[in-house]
């Protein structure tokens, strides 16, 4: 997986931009998913920085995660066999958890070189060494600290994150009635572009890849994601693209509190953000 920062402001002045390309894109291969996991790392990533989604949510900084604060750094390559491509639109927490804790040992090996090979800090090389001489061990880890990430930090929040998630997803089923499949390609993200048979993602990354043509794509909304988009390219998986559901960015609330916001001018061509209905600060 990559990610790469897009900043609040739509205007981009990243140098040395580069690009992923998905080439020539089977546009009836494209599919919607919700996912738990999905959301659950974005989150972690999302806790690296002052991120107002996770001060919004206030019990990250409760739990200990240090293998998967390894292997989610705040920026570049996050471990990809901990967001596996989901297998339909909708499924559980503990289906995609049984996934990860089923994850190939010489994915989870390619994983871990791929990071220590961007200079880690000295904790999270350690553990990732560790990990390394006992990819079964550092599995049993991952799955635990998801566990207790997803029962203090996500699960109070599921509710409403799923409920904007599934309204993205009628939003764009609506857009593809309407208008077809590029219509929700070209409305995802402002670094999300479609030129022929060809979406590339611009980025600041160096480290990018081209996909296979025909591959299919899935779509993943995922709150915790904003303001970047995450992908997934391995190999024998269909290619992941996660991006914030329509519009969603988050602004202060109160003393230190967030909620999330519909940024509608940026995103979908709406006039002025409005609040998305049934979030509230507590």
């Amino acid at each position: 997986m990559r990610v790469w920062a897009h900043r609040p402001t739509v205007a981009d002045s990243v140098k040395d931009v580069a690009e992923l390309v998905f080439r020539e894109i089977d546009l009836g291969s494209i599919r919607f998913a919700v996912s738990p996991v999905w959301e659950a790392v974005a989150a972690v990533r999302a806790g690296h920085t002052r991120h107002p989604a996770t001060r919004h949510a206030g019990r990250a900084a409760s739990v200990d995660l240090p293998a998967l604060r390894a292997l989610i750094p705040p920026t570049g390559h996050l471990a990809d066999f901990l967001t596996p491509t989901p297998r339909r639109r909708h499924l559980t927490f503990a289906e995609e958890l049984a996934t990860v804790a089923g994850s190939d040992g010489s994915a989870v090996l390619a994983d871990l070189d791929h990071l220590l090979a961007g200079s880690p800090d000295p904790g999270a090389r350690r553990l990732l060494e560790e990990g390394r001489r006992d990819t079964v061990l550092l599995l049993r880890r991952v799955v635990d600290e998801l566990q207790a990430h997803w029962a203090t930090t996500i699960a109070p929040l599921w509710d409403r994150l799923r409920a904007v998630a599934e309204a993205d997803v009628s939003w764009r089923l609506e857009q593809i009635a309407d208008a077809g499949s590029r219509r929700v390609l070209e409305t995802l993200h402002p670094r999300v572009r479609v030129a022929g048979t060809e979406l590339s993602v611009r980025t600041s990354c160096s480290d990018v890849e081209t996909t296979e043509p025909g591959s299919g794509l899935v779509l993943v909304p995922c709150a915790f994601a904003w303001p970047e988009v995450l992908c997934l390219t391995v190999p024998r998986q269909t290619p992941v693209l996660s991006y914030a559901p329509r519009g969603v960015a988050w602004r202060g609330c109160g003393r230190g509190r967030r909620r999330p916001i519909a940024r509608s001018s940026s995103w979908s061509g709406g006039r002025e953000p409005t609040p998305w209905p049934g979030w509230t600060s507590r």
